[in-house]
């Protein structure tokens, strides 16, 4: 898990959205690295990203 979170700080990005295979521990780790980027979601969860002009 610190590897995968030290990667992930390394790319840097804008939003990361873990899913359930991620796991639990993993998902908090990275709640923790990087609380501006990380997003919770559940059932029914909708994302709209929209390019940036």
């Amino acid at each position: 898990i610190p590897a995968t979170v030290s990667a992930l700080q390394e790319i840097g990005p804008r939003y990361i959205v873990p899913g359930h295979c991620t796991g639990w521990a993993a998902t908090h780790r990275i709640a923790q690295a990087m609380p501006d980027a990380f997003i919770q979601h559940s059932v029914g969860t909708e994302f709209v990203f929209r390019a940036a002009g």
